[in-house]
């Protein structure tokens, strides 16, 4: 029996949970749900290391650059490895993550964990992450919501499991307006303004 690549491997687990990736190149790509948004979550083999990247779907305006790279560095701040990052040439952000295996055979609990504890950590930032994009929000403000509702997050847990858990991403109408504007909202101001820099903006 031949035995599976580790790209093969991440398929196979991926697949289990209805989830279909398509190569691209030597990658792997699929399309997953973080909240409010699609995420695009794309997993690559570089030097024996497995790597996963997702990116979120927004490119953040240069005048809220600085606002957002506070915002990543409350977030990693207590992160023992991986990182929200962002390009700030263009403003794209994404988070990253990788499995040092260097010569060893990972497991497929440590394939799991890094699919699916990494989507689990997106998906819970991603609202504090779109309120500052569109500066509905403070950094502090929108980081502190998150984790004041969330729990600690277990690192066998799925992404709905988490978010079921740690009460997200359904945040109270009510504990939002109190700290912040809504994001929606504040993005449909901006697409009538024309800035379309923003989710949602016309391109015209």
């Amino acid at each position: 029996m031949t035995e599976l690549t580790l790209l093969e491997r991440v398929d196979a687990i991926l697949a289990e949970h209805g989830i279909i990736s398509q190569p691209d190149g030597d990658d792997r790509t699929t399309y997953i749900s973080c909240g409010l948004i699609g995420c695009r979550l794309r997993i690559f083999q570089d030097e024996k290391m497995p790597r996963l990247l997702i990116s979120f779907p927004l490119y953040i305006p240069d005048y809220q650059r600085l606002a957002m790279a506070e915002t990543l560095c409350r977030i990693n701040f207590s992160l023992y490895s991986s990182a929200m990052e962002m390009d700030m040439r263009d403003g794209e952000l994404r988070f990253r993550n990788a499995l040092p295996i260097l010569d060893s055979v990972p497991t497929q609990e440590q394939l799991d964990w890094l699919v699916f504890w990494s989507w689990g950590f997106a998906r819970r930032y991603s609202m504090a992450l779109l309120e500052v994009a569109v500066g509905a929000c403070e950094p502090e403000v929108a980081v502190a919501k998150v984790e004041a509702v969330g729990r600690r997050m277990l690192l066998e847990e799925r992404p709905e499991e988490a978010a079921a858990k740690a009460g997200l991403p359904d945040v109270p109408t009510s504990a939002r307006l109190k700290a912040c504007s809504t994001p929606v909202a504040v993005v449909r101001r901006s697409a009538r303004k024309g800035d379309a820099s923003l989710p949602g903006a016309s391109h015209k």
